[in-house]
């Protein structure tokens, strides 16, 4: 019998040594193309091989081109705090 088994992953979260993002490519007909890497940077690179321009996760252009591969970003969530707080709540009759 195992000693302790461990919580299960939260769904939509990443297993430690795997990232969150998938790594995809996207040919133009110019030559160019979009490269998705796996740490959700996105490279646009030009029909001779090189960087033409880099986007970040945390770029504020980042949204637009990650919607070129289908991902859609997500806002943090943040966890409410109306329901713990004992000011909040009506009195009881």
């Amino acid at each position: 019998m195992p000693d302790e088994l461990a919580p299960p992953e939260p769904r939509g979260a990443a297993a430690p040594g795997r990232h969150p993002f998938k790594r995809r490519e996207q040919r133009s007909a110019d030559g160019s193309s979009l490269v998705l890497t796996d740490d959700g940077t996105i490279i646009h690179v030009g029909a001779d091989g090189s960087t033409t321009q880099t986007w970040a996760p945390d770029d504020d252009d980042w949204p637009a081109q990650a919607l070129r591969f289908g991902v859609h970003p997500h806002a943090e969530t943040v966890k409410p705090d109306g329901r713990q707080r004992s000011d909040m709540r009506p009195p009881r009759p």
